[in-house]
C-alpha cells in the first residue's frame, strides 16, 4: 500500500488566517455533522465531530479542501491523506473508501467540497494555452496538491458569499471559475487538463459510468455503452 501523505510543514501566517476564517464560516453555516448542501449549487460543506470507520462511496468530480482535521481516501492500493495543507482533486466519478482520521467535538473535521466542471476546465485551457503534458503513467483521476494562499483565498471568497445571498448570482460564478483556474495552473494542472479533455480516456470512462448509473435497472447492450463512451 502506498501512502500519499506528505511531510507536515507549518502553515504560513497568511494561509493560517485564511484557514481560521474558513473554519469559522463553515461552523456558522452548518447545523451538525454530515454533508450540507448550500445556496451555491456547486458548493457543499462537511463537518464531523469524531473519526469515522472506512466508508465506501462514489465520488463525483470535485475538489475537496480540508480546513480542519484530516481524512484518508483509499483508491485501489493507494492511500491519499488530505489535511489543511493539501487539497484533493477527483476528476471523474470514482468508487473511493473515505475515512476521517482526525476530528473531535472541540476541533471537528471541516471540509469544503466544490464540484469540478470539465467544461470550465476546457474553456480555461483555451484561454491560458497549452502546457506541459501530464507525466506518463500518472493519469489517475485522483490526486493531491499543496494548498496555497491564492487557492485558499478564492475558496474563502466563495464561502463568504453564503452570508451575502444578494451577491451570489454575480460573484459565485467568478469565484468558481477562479478556483478551477487555480487548480489548472497548480502543480498537477497538466494532469487535470488531460483528465478533463472531452475525448480523453477518463471522460470516456466517466460517460460510460454515468450511463450505467442512470440505467442500472435496465438491460444495456455493449454497443450502447461504447456509444456513450465514444469507443470505436
Amino acid at each position: 500500500m502506498m501512502d500519499k501523505d506528505s511531510r507536515v510543514v507549518p502553515a504560513r501566517p497568511a494561509l493560517e488566517a485564511q484557514r481560521v476564517e474558513l473554519a469559522d464560516r463553515i461552523a456558522r453555516n452548518v447545523d451538525g455533522d454530515g454533508a450540507h448542501a448550500t445556496s451555491i449549487a456547486a458548493l457543499s460543506l462537511i463537518r464531523a465531530s469524531a473519526p469515522s470507520q472506512p466508508l465506501p462511496s462514489v465520488y463525483r468530480p470535485c475538489l475537496c479542501v480540508v480546513v480542519q482535521g484530516r481524512k484518508h481516501a483509499l483508491l485501489g492500493n493507494e492511500v491519499f491523506v488530505y489535511d489543511p495543507l493539501h487539497y484533493l482533486v477527483v476528476s471523474m466519478t470514482l468508487p473511493i473508501v473515505g475515512q476521517i482520521v482526525e476530528a473531535s467535538p472541540e476541533r471537528p473535521y471541516l471540509c469544503v467540497r466544490i464540484d469540478i466542471d470539465p467544461v470550465h476546465v476546457n474553456e480555461l485551457q483555451v484561454q491560458v494555452g497549452p502546457s506541459a503534458a501530464a507525466d506518463a503513467g500518472h493519469e489517475r483521476a485522483l490526486f493531491l496538491a499543496r494548498t496555497d494562499a491564492p487557492m485558499l483565498d478564492a475558496v474563502l471568497r466563495l464561502v463568504r458569499l453564503l452570508d451575502a445571498p444578494e451577491e451570489t448570482g454575480v460573484l459565485a460564478p467568478l469565484a468558481l471559475r477562479e478556483i478551477h483556474y487555480r487548480a489548472l495552473m497548480g502543480e498537477f494542472g497538466p494532469r487535470l487538463r488531460a483528465l478533463c479533455a472531452v475525448d480523453g480516456p477518463s471522460q470516456r470512462v466517466a460517460r460510460a459510468i454515468e450511463l450505467l448509473k442512470t440505467r442500472y435497472a435496465e438491460s444495456l447492450r455493449i454497443d450502447e455503452i461504447a456509444e456513450a463512451a465514444h469507443i470505436g
